[in-house]
């Protein structure tokens, strides 16, 4: 999932820069739709851990109440290197406990750095898609400024007879004062 967040390259234009975006909400809409499957693999680990150690303090409790038998103290230490080399993950939780617990954090690391690269790309793309905007933005007001460039000496002839006649009718009426 990394690799879809992280391999668009950044559009050159408005269209593809809001298809950019579409795509990236798509991602997320992806990543929120595991989020019940990590929920389901965070709580299936952490009871099988658990219970693995409620097992560890059932069995700690028969092993107390198996010696306060007295007449069954001697059997203790039989009884006791029985379970301890049969069944050791009893007393340090489930064999694989450690493992569970790694793959579990590694889990919930990766999916904290794709949450807040998906953010940054997010940021990213919409800074994209302003700069694209500016752009075009720019681009259509040099086009409009290289028309009115091409027009202004039309203008000027239309407009200049006015010009003039306003500019005499101005100074006629001030030589009158």
């Amino acid at each position: 999932m990394m690799a879809k967040v992280t391999a668009a390259e950044l559009a050159q234009d408005v269209d593809a820069a809001e298809k950019l975006i579409s795509r990236h909400e798509e991602h997320r809409a992806e990543i929120n739709s595991r989020q019940d499957t990590l929920k389901r693999f965070y709580a299936t680990g952490n009871d099988l851990i658990r219970k693995v150690r409620l097992n560890f303090l059932e069995n700690s409790l028969r092993v107390k109440t198996f010696l306060n038998d007295r007449n069954v103290q001697f059997c203790f230490l039989s009884v006791f290197n029985h379970l301890l080399f049969r069944d050791f993950h009893i007393f340090q939780g489930h064999f694989l406990g450690n493992d569970i617990q790694e793959k579990i954090r590694i889990l919930e690391q990766r999916y904290y750095l794709l949450n807040e690269t998906w953010n940054n790309r997010r940021i990213l793309y919409e800074q994209n898609l302003d700069t694209e905007v500016c752009l075009f933005l720019k681009q259509r007001f040099q086009e409009m400024l290289i028309k009115l460039n091409n027009q202004t000496p039309c203008l000027l002839e239309i407009m200049l007879p006015y010009f003039r006649n306003k500019a005499q009718f101005t100074v006629s009426n001030l030589m009158k004062d």
